[in-house]
């Protein structure tokens, strides 16, 4: 990945993996959290949404951690998906049908 930065990226409805065995799979964790920091310029924005509601708490928590990434208050749950213009998806469309509620969350990478 040497040489590629991103101004933006959107991640919708990462696969949760419920059982507690298979947490360890989730794509959002210290591992992704850290490829994220090498591969973004400040300001970054990161678009995340998930049903999940221990994968949200999984996912703020990870960005925490890592402390290169604030969560933004400005815009926030739905906003988000309009402002940034983002289309439904089937599992969007899945979660509303199933009275999930959707979280989504934008983190801006810090100035170093």
């Amino acid at each position: 990945l040497k040489g590629i930065i991103f101004k933006k990226i959107i991640i919708l409805f990462p696969d949760p993996w419920p059982k507690e065995r298979h947490k360890k799979r989730r794509l959002i964790n210290s591992n992704f959290i850290n490829l994220l920091e090498l591969i973004t310029f400040d300001k970054t924005k990161i678009i995340i949404a998930t049903d999940h509601e221990d994968y949200l708490n999984q996912i703020l928590y990870e960005f925490y951690k890592n402390r290169s990434f604030s969560l933004s208050t400005e815009i926030i749950g739905s906003e988000i998906r309009v402002c940034f213009d983002i289309t439904f998806t089937k599992y969007h469309e899945k979660a509303k049908k199933r009275k999930k509620k959707v979280y989504f969350l934008l983190f801006e990478k810090k100035k170093s």
